[in-house]
């Protein structure tokens, strides 16, 4: 495999997962202060937010990711 693809796939990894910690997190605090009627996934408030703050975390935890992989993937070549 293409080390540019390794890194920019770890790297989507492991942002991922910290987005959706974070998004979490955030989701839970915005649910449970300002949307406690909130419906989605069978959650109500905080439980819902939650978990549309961690699947948006994840997603742009893994795009950005991938992007720092690559870049620095591109930055340790040799010319």
């Amino acid at each position: 495999m293409n080390k540019t693809i390794v890194y920019g796939l770890i790297g989507g990894i492991v942002l991922a997962f910290i987005g959706l910690i974070a998004g979490l997190f955030i989701g839970i605090n915005i649910g449970g202060n300002y949307f406690p009627h909130f419906q989605f996934m069978g959650g109500n408030g905080y439980e819902a937010t939650g978990y549309l703050g961690g699947l948006i975390g994840a997603i742009v935890g893994m795009i950005i990711g991938f992007f720092i992989g690559v870049k620095l993937s591109n930055k340790n070549k040799k010319i």
